[in-house]
């Protein structure tokens, strides 16, 4: 199910619109099998030791709330706008992490920066973090932003290590899950029903290749022995 506070970004690209959830998996290299001649048992042999893996990030690519979007033609504008960034992104060879933001509600904007390197950030409200949660802070345009682990110094100030540079007004997003260095591979097609046909696709899946089919980070740990 969507959720209009559930937002997957890619980079500091949020995926449009309404996130829903991420799949990771992955997928062995070559298994050769050998028959043999009348023989009880087939001889399985791992060619190779290589997994491929890839991550699936689902969401509603809906209208904005207020219905500003009453043709099916404006629909196909935003999906190829979308559409465009990333194929960019694709051609140009560059990897990015996919964030999963589980509450969007929780946004905080940077009222202030100070320092180099470590960055001292404040934030216009209270942002509600705990040293060692990560956060996503950016704001548009290609590599604008910074995914890292923060240490508390008050209610409202933070430090990080920055990667981009770190601005007032940039927007601060506590992440519950992130996967490192991807490359972006597809999304899923609109319907072609045209102007008089639904301008949403329900379930548009984004897809991504990369290293690990694990997330580099949860907020959530999971204990299989309990």
């Amino acid at each position: 199910m969507a959720t209009k506070d559930r937002w997957i970004f890619y980079g500091e690209a949020r995926l449009w619109r309404e996130g829903r959830f991420v799949v990771p998996s992955s997928r062995r290299g070559v298994t050769q099998e050998f028959q043999g001649v009348s023989r009880a048992d087939t001889y399985v042999y791992p060619g190779s030791p290589n997994f491929s893996h890839t991550l699936e990030a689902h969401t509603l690519f809906s209208p904005l709330p207020s219905l500003a979007w009453p043709t099916y033609e404006s629909f196909i504008q935003h999906y190829e706008a979308m559409r465009e960034l990333l194929e960019a992104r694709a051609a140009s060879s560059r990897r990015y992490p996919v964030s999963l933001v589980d509450d969007g509600s929780t946004r905080r904007t940077v009222s202030g920066v100070s320092g180099s390197g470590t960055i001292n950030v404040t934030t216009s409200a209270a942002h509600g973090l705990t040293t060692g949660d990560r956060v996503l802070i950016c704001r548009t345009g290609d590599g604008n932003y910074t995914l890292g682990a923060v240490t508390v110094v008050d209610a409202d100030e933070f430090t990080i290590a920055g990667n981009h540079t770190i601005a007032a007004s940039d927007e601060v997003y506590l992440v519950n899950a992130y996967w490192d260095s991807r490359i972006y591979t597809g999304m899923t097609k609109p319907d072609k029903r045209g102007k008089d046909g639904h301008y949403y696709i329900e379930d548009c899946v984004y897809t991504f290749a990369g290293k690990g089919s694990g997330a580099d980070y949860r907020r959530r740990t999971i204990d299989l022995r309990a």
